[in-house]
């Protein structure tokens, strides 16, 4: 994380009332770093850990619900020091891909199982197991068994059984993996519903990138055990920290590149198919290579007119897939790679497999991302 990101950490923890801290938390399996001096603060807030497999999201959540223990740094949960508490005693419940429902008990029961360890009054458990059905939208359902329920139905008793405990925090490992797109899609609005329903902290673990950016209020983007960028959704996807970041967030063009000059204007660049381009960022040293980054709704084709001359990018339309809303085109360069390029229905142009294209966007729309130097 940046020393900008962690700054602005600092300032804003006292007003966004943070339930979660870890300060400079590493666990170690083996000689391998899982996770590696990772500072973030979550307040009431749907927070995602995204990343590909093996980042270290999913072992950051362990250690937050008190499964898996640290070789350094701290975990504060509500204020308090929880580095050393046993998982039962911390305020957080924790929701897995695979639900763990109690065949023998019904919905009524399995949401009332941990209470009835709490040794509650049957009032205050009814009251509560009614309350907590209602908000998942499963009122009426008390008496079903969980073999009766589908596959959405039973992913709401697991949260129901979680939030009625009335947790400071709730873990999520990657639960709607299980389900089919249709059944995701839906429930990714639950629960983001949910959260904002009751208020607390939601931390969820995911590796699709579209499921975070649909349903965060933030995301810590992470690998290799390092936490690479936390930021709202739409600040990540316009203003990515990396070509990996890029890459990962949604779809890029990532081009082959070399800093020829920087100026009031932003940065010349030479691209690998020798054409010129003018990118928006801080400045790059001059000879510098890297990668020029574009998304491919910013990128614009048009026929090319051999009549005129210029230095920009060409290309050849590979081919085309209507999307309803919009038509996505892949290019093919000189140099034998590719860009995508996404238009909507408003272009009349109409352009086919095998068209000369020119290529160009908004110096504003792209980014150049120096190559990443690796550590001897």
């Amino acid at each position: 994380m940046t020393e900008t990101q962690t700054l602005a950490h600092k300032s804003t923890r006292q007003e966004r009332g943070d339930v979660v801290e870890l300060r400079e938390v590493t666990k170690y399996y083996g000689a391998t770093a899982a996770v590696d001096n990772v500072t973030l603060a979550v307040g009431a807030e749907f927070y995602s850990l995204l990343g590909p497999s093996g980042s270290g999201k999913t072992s950051l959540l362990r250690i937050i619900a008190g499964f898996a223990g640290i070789d350094r740094g701290q975990v504060v949960i509500a204020g308090k020091d929880v580095t050393r508490v046993p998982p039962y005693r911390r305020p957080c419940n924790t929701v897995f891909q695979q639900y763990a429902l109690f065949p023998h008990l019904s919905v009524a029961g399995n949401i009332a199982f941990g209470l009835k360890e709490e040794k509650l009054s049957k009032m205050e458990i009814q009251s509560r197991v009614g309350s907590v059905l209602d908000l998942v939208q499963l009122a009426g359902a008390e008496k079903r068994s969980p073999r009766e329920l589908s596959g959405g139905q039973q992913q709401r008793v697991a949260l129901a059984r979680a939030l009625v405990k009335r947790p400071k925090v709730l873990l999520l490992d990657e639960p709607l993996a299980a389900l089919d797109a249709k059944l995701r899609k839906g429930m990714q609005i639950e629960l983001k519903r949910l959260q904002q329903e009751v208020g607390i902290s939601f931390v969820y673990v995911t590796h699709d990138q579209e499921e975070a950016l649909v349903m965060s209020d933030r995301i810590a983007i992470m690998r290799g055990g390092k936490v690479q960028q936390i930021g709202e959704p739409q600040h990540i996807y316009d203003n990515p920290a990396s070509a990996f970041i890029a890459d990962f967030i949604g779809q890029s063009n990532l081009l082959a590149a070399e800093v020829l000059g920087v100026h009031m204007g932003g940065i010349a660049i030479r691209l690998q198919p020798g054409a010129l381009a003018t990118v928006s960022g801080p400045p790059a040293k001059i000879g510098s290579k890297g990668r020029l980054m574009v998304r491919p709704e910013d990128v614009k084709i048009a026929r090319l007119d051999a009549s005129e001359p210029g230095d920009g990018l060409v290309g050849r339309v590979k081919s085309q897939a209507f999307l309803g809303s919009s038509t996505r085109f892949e290019i093919a360069l000189p140099d034998h790679s590719q860009m995508i390029a996404v238009r909507d229905r408003s272009h009349t142009e109409r352009l086919d497999p095998g068209d000369e294209v020119s290529i160009s966007w908004p110096p504003r729309a792209a980014r150049f991302f120096p190559d990443e130097v690796s550590a001897p």
